[in-house]
C-alpha cells in the first residue's frame, strides 16, 4: 500500500477550494435565527478609552459629533 505524499501546494489548493466534506454541516444549518428585538447594548462596539479620548478631540475638528465620527469608522 503506497502512501500519498501531499506537498504544501496540494494542501493550499485543498484549503482554498470549495470542497465540502461528507460530515460537514451546511453553514445555514449552523446559524440560529436571530431575535427580532436586539437590545442597544448588543449593537454597540467596545472602544478603547484612549481611542475614544482621541475621537472626542478629533471629531469637533472635523465638524462632526463623536457619535457620527464613530459610526463612520
Amino acid at each position: 500500500m503506497a502512501k500519498n505524499k501531499h506537498t504544501i501546494n496540494d494542501i493550499q489548493k485543498a484549503l482554498l477550494s470549495t470542497t465540502r466534506y461528507i460530515k460537514e454541516e451546511d453553514e445555514l444549518e449552523k446559524k440560529e435565527p436571530q431575535a427580532k428585538a436586539v437590545s442597544d447594548l448588543n449593537q454597540q462596539a467596545k472602544i478603547d478609552p484612549l481611542i475614544m479620548k482621541k475621537i472626542k478631540i478629533l471629531a469637533p475638528y472635523l465638524g462632526e459629533t463623536t457619535d457620527e465620527f464613530v459610526n463612520k469608522a
